[in-house]
């Protein structure tokens, strides 16, 4: 959003310092480029909105791909101990073991 800010600023500033010299088909042309940089910076801005999640729903697919992996290690090691009923993972404290 501020880049958004700072083009729409130096061009209104353009557009005034313009005013006196510039024809109004020149101004309309103008405002026509304005409001076509406007929208291709909204389209921008809403990219990498979509974008950013499509990265956290990655990084939370990747985090059950990992934890899932690590559950089937453990699996395979317990089976190969022959430790099928012994936890690997350290217990959590719960309110009933405090």
């Amino acid at each position: 959003m501020p880049k958004f800010n700072i083009v729409v600023a130096v061009s209104a500033l353009s557009l005034l310092s313009l005013g006196g010299c510039a024809s109004q088909s020149q101004l309309n042309a103008q405002s026509q480029q304005l409001a076509a940089i406007e929208l291709t910076l909204t389209q921008m801005q809403a990219n990498q909105v979509e974008s950013i999640a499509l990265q956290k729903t990655q990084v939370a697919q990747q985090i059950e791909s990992q934890n899932i992996q690590t559950l089937r290690r453990q699996q395979k090691l317990k089976n190969a101990l022959g430790l099928q009923n012994v936890s690997l993972l350290p217990e959590r404290e719960t309110e009933h073991s405090r």
